[in-house]
């Protein structure tokens, strides 16, 4: 962050400006400010951050004036308020959302869900490159932490199959067999129950670039479809209908190796009601389209075809129904003429048709075109598809196929946190757990031991409840949103101003207690007979209660950089970790307990030789090493993360402080293993359902597409 002064206010237009001098230049930035607010900051010292020209950072008095979720709202804490170490908390704000959890009326106004995102940041903290790994540095610290891991709630991740389990598991695929060969077993080489050191490392890793302010560093580039447009009350409704205006008919071919469409002629897309198909004797299948029949063009405006023939006739237009699915009341026609000339694709179109994974395998006109090959029919299929500068940007098996949004998920990324611009700069995590193709980590996660009787330790086979969850396309869960429902930015739409439209954060899943008995409510269990066994999970979990002992070893890391993972593997007061499957259902909550071994590698200053320069120590064998305080290590990482993020007294920080800062408590509040005792919590941490059961009626949860409240909302005050 570069240092500067406020110089000037400006009102513009209804809109503050704040003006920063620094050495280099002046800069203009709105704030979300009053005026009475705004002006109280004239000539105070800054902290700033500019990317393109832009300035996405302003820190005052350690408040970030641009930060989401802080802007100070009437009768609350305003941003401008100098921060003591024992501030940090908005009383207004606990007041005001004390009462959610015990009020119906607030909960439906809201989403449920068994998740939530802690916030990103607008900034990312930059740390030196990693040092090299060809000797130990005398200013750094190598070691080991021993973890000691407790089960809250019984815990599951899955066995890998041996070759007897994995040849079941082949011939039940296939045969298509409805009952899949399901290996329930808790991972356990050598017949020992383990947590695997990758699944330790994927949770510590995820944690620590929240708690630095690193760098959202794995997240996938994809773009998303639409779905649920039917309803005109939303905004995202008129832009999908304005998206499908120009959709035509054609055959997807394939010449060579190369895709490719011919636009059918006409290029119009008719219809036939279905009934009257059913009428004349006419049955086709669901996403079907083998039947041929031949009409004259209506000329309506709708282009609905109620006259027509299965024989040829040189009066009419031939023709190919295509059924949409079974809940349409219509069927679209394609004509069979062709166009001379094929459309090629656009780059990126058939990638896009591919990631589609809630597509029906009915529906996907790739597999027809693979399925004509290797029949030995080569041929074409009937599509639809839109053209852009005579290039296909999409295409579908329907008139109304799943189109994508224009935007990727980067698009929706603070830049900060945007891949280019982070090309050549480092943050604490990926220093410490390294970056594939550049630099190798400097942490190493073992597989942690069950203590105890393996036999004694697992829960009885049984089936988990179908593990279902909105998908990254409920883009009303997934980006930040306006008040107004109506206006719910989608993955259509570019963040605004205000950072409506920016991903909300990483996900992470509440705590719950869930009875493990299946005939009680929001049980995990579906019970050893469920209805529909091949959609459900057959598992083995490990009890609650259960211990497990593992290690983490570590190389060459600074003192704030140890002190970054113990701060998220010593989690303070109620706190704890979760992992493995079913953590949305409630498995997988543990209690870690960390200790920490440094290894000695020069001469104390008490006369101690280091590791490798005496073999034996007072009568034993010389293992160089000293058991150290965790909370100095602790303390040290809170004191530098303040210090960015230009905290007023950071130096005499604990980590406390650090817990106290607004994303850590949202982070803190999802992590709070205390919430498992509040009345209605497993009520307000559930799936939503689109037929959920209010007295004699069944409701579409979804249809309303209620926002979820940020995790300290939910929680309320404790």
């Amino acid at each position: 962050m570069e240092k500067g002064i406020i110089k000037e206010i400006k009102i513009q237009d209804k809109t503050i400006k704040a003006e920063i001098k620094s050495s280099n230049r002046n800069y203009d930035v709105d704030i979300p400010l009053d005026v009475g607010d705004a002006i109280a900051l004239k000539n105070k010292e800054c902290l700033f951050t500019v990317i393109d020209n832009k300035v996405i950072d302003l820190v005052v008095d350690g408040h970030n004036l641009l930060a989401r979720h802080t802007y100070p709202k009437k009768g609350g804490t305003h941003r401008h308020q100098k921060q003591s170490r024992s501030s940090g908390t908005n009383r207004g704000k606990v007041k005001r959302e004390a009462n959610y959890r015990d009020s119906a009326s607030l909960q439906a106004q809201y989403a449920v869900a068994p998740y939530n995102f802690v916030p990103l940041t607008n900034t990312v903290i930059d740390c030196a490159p990693p040092v090299s790994m060809d000797r130990y540095w005398g200013d750094r610290f190598t070691g080991f932490i021993d973890i000691h891991i407790e089960t809250l709630t019984p815990v599951y991740i899955g066995d890998t199959n041996n070759e007897q389990e994995e040849r079941k598991a082949i011939e039940s695929n296939q045969d298509k067999a409805t009952n899949k060969f399901q290996n329930p077993d808790f991972f356990s080489p050598g017949g020992i129950p383990k947590i695997p050191g990758s699944n330790l490392r994927g949770m510590t890793r995820s944690l620590l670039e929240m708690v630095s302010f690193s760098q959202m560093e794995f997240v996938d580039n994809q773009r998303f479809f639409y779905r649920m447009v039917a309803e005109p009350r939303y905004r995202i409704s008129n832009i999908y209908r304005q998206a499908m205006r120009d959709v035509k008919p054609g055959w997807l071919e394939k010449e060579g190796n190369e895709y490719v469409i011919y636009p059918a002629s006409p290029d119009k897309a008719f219809r036939v009601k279905k009934h009257i198909l059913v009428e004349k004797g006419l049955q086709i299948n669901d996403f079907s389209s083998d039947l041929t029949i031949y009409f004259r063009d209506p000329g309506n405006e709708n282009e609905v075809v109620t006259e027509f023939e299965t024989e040829p006739n040189d009066l009419n237009i031939p023709g190919r129904v295509v059924a949409p699915g079974a809940l349409s009341g219509s069927h679209w026609i394609v004509p069979e003429n062709k166009a001379d000339t094929a459309l090629q694709f656009a780059p990126g179109a058939l990638d896009d048709y591919r990631n589609d994974e809630q597509r029906a395998e009915e529906a996907d006109l790739l597999k027809r075109i693979e399925d004509l090959e290797k029949a030995g029919k080569p041929g074409s299929v009937p599509c639809f598809f839109k053209e852009v500068d005579g290039k296909v940007v999409a295409f579908g098996h329907t008139r109304n196929f799943r189109m994508c949004y224009r935007h990727r998920v980067h698009d929706h990324l603070p830049a900060a946190h945007k891949p280019e611009n982070r090309s050549e700069k480092y943050d604490m995590a990926n220093v410490i757990f390294g970056k594939v193709g550049k630099f190798a980590g400097r942490v190493f996660f073992e597989d942690a031991w069950l203590i105890g009787n393996p036999t004694d330790s697992q829960m009885d086979e049984t089936y988990l409840q179908i593990l279902s969850s909105p998908k990254p396309t409920t883009f009303q869960h997934y980006l930040e949103q306006p008040d107004n429902k109506r206006d719910l930015k989608s993955w259509e739409d570019l963040p605004d101003r205000n950072d409506k439209g920016l991903l909300r954060g990483y996900k992470l899943y509440w705590h719950r207690k869930t009875p493990s008995e299946s005939d009680k409510p929001n049980s995990w269990n579906a019970g050893t007979k469920p209805d529909k066994p091949h959609l459900h999970r057959k598992v083995k979990p490990i009890k609650t209660g259960t211990c497990f002992s593992g290690r983490i070893r570590f190389e060459n890391l600074t003192r704030i950089e140890l002190g970054a993972l113990l701060f998220v593997l010593d989690l303070p007061g109620s706190l704890r970790h979760k992992i493995g499957m079913g953590k949305p259902l409630g498995l997988g909550s543990i209690k870690i307990t960390p200790s920490l071994t440094i290894s000695i590698r020069e001469k104390t200053a008490n006369g101690i030789p280091g590791r490798y320069q005496q073999l034996f120590w007072e009568g034993s064998w010389h293992l160089a090493e000293e058991k150290r305080d965790i909370q100095e290590f602790k303390d040290a990482f809170a004191r530098f993360i303040l210090k960015e993020l230009g905290v007023a007294e950071a130096d005499k920080a604990t980590a406390d402080d650090l817990w106290k800062q607004p994303r850590l408590q949202e982070l803190s509040a999802m992590l709070d293993f205390d919430n498992t005792a509040l009345d209605n919590w497993n009520e307000i941490t559930r799936y939503m359902e689109i037929e959920r059961r209010r007295g004699q009626k069944k409701e579409n949860e979804f249809k309303e597409r209620h926002v979820l409240p940020p995790p300290s909302r939910v929680r309320g005050s404790k």
